[in-house]
């Protein structure tokens, strides 16, 4: 009896036929990263697994240091940029007021000549010092 069972399953074995199947994941998940740079390294013990605090990939960053860094230096000096041209502005707001008070008290000299007066006129009411409405406003005075 065991040599018939035995000389039966060696017969099923020579017309056996090779079936295929198609294995797909029952979920699929994409990783990707919005920076680009060299794989450090991928923690492969997370691979199915729910991520946590910790990181599944690290990316060399060096490229962004370098540029971060490099983009605070520029910020520093565009802000003393900024502080240099609010010193000049104070001093130039300084002077035209200065130049305008000259003006005013010459202008009712009757000894300085037109010449004079059209001269410190023009200084205090240049176009780079004022803007247009002071500029008017001096020409009425």
């Amino acid at each position: 009896m065991k040599f018939f069972i035995i000389i039966l399953l060696m017969l099923n074995t020579l017309f056996a036929k090779v079936y295929y199947a198609k294995v797909e994941p029952f979920e699929l998940r994409i990783i990707s990263s919005n920076v680009s740079g060299l794989i450090i390294q991928a923690n492969e013990d997370l691979i199915g697994k729910v991520l946590s605090s910790k990181p599944y990939i690290k990316i060399d960053s060096i490229v962004d240091t370098k540029e971060l860094k490099y983009i605070k230096n520029k910020l520093n000096y565009i802000q003393e940029t900024i502080n240099v041209n609010e010193r000049i502005l104070e001093n130039l707001e300084k002077d035209l007021k200065r130049k305008r008070e000259n003006y005013k008290k010459v202008q009712s000299l009757k000894f300085k000549s037109s010449v004079e007066k059209d001269r410190l006129r023009f200084d205090f009411s240049h176009p780079k010092a004022m803007s247009e409405e002071e500029i008017k406003s001096a020409g009425e005075e």
